[in-house]
């Protein structure tokens, strides 16, 4: 029978040392015999970098087809305007959520296509540096809520 591994059994036989910034869980392989037989029992976790949400609002979007990247991650965000109940957008505070990133990696979120319908300027700040970028770090690590949670995309119509 093969016991239930946990993290504090990896701190117990790692000395109390966790690898920082990961998570780990026991990685099942074939074991073979018993603890009872063996002289040395192998113990294998595998350990995975964690990634912190990247979240933010949205201002004043009154337009359609705002589309959001971030450079550090694959892929980019749609972002919709909240409507009411006539389908009409109300230019209400929306919610953003992009992709996780990997405690150590860098995020640069911009602004990929500026939406129309009323055409409208879009611009990022917040993050480490201000400009809607920085580094994953232990800063974001030991936040409230873990992360980065201060992304504003402010959005103005064109005039």
């Amino acid at each position: 029978r093969i016991a239930s591994l946990e993290s504090a059994d990896l701190q117990a036989a790692t000395g109390g040392a966790l690898p920082k910034h990961q998570q780990c869980s026991p990685n099942l392989f074939p074991a073979y015999g018993t603890a009872g037989q063996l002289a040395k029992i192998d113990i294998r976790y595998a350990c995975a970098i964690i990634a912190y949400p990247l979240t933010g609002t949205v201002k004043d979007l009154a337009g359609t087809g705002l589309v959001l990247a971030n450079g550090s991650t694959t892929g980019t965000i749609g972002v919709s305007p909240a409507l009411d109940a006539n389908n009409a957008p109300t230019g209400a505070d929306v919610t953003l959520t992009m992709n996780p990133v990997p405690y150590g990696s860098t995020y640069g979120v911009t602004v990929l296509t500026q939406p129309t319908s009323p055409a409208q300027t879009c611009t990022v700040t917040g993050g480490a540096n201000g400009t809607g970028g920085g580094t994953m770090d232990d800063a974001a690590e030991t936040a409230t809520v873990p992360g980065v949670n201060d992304l504003v995309v402010t959005c103005v119509t064109n005039k």
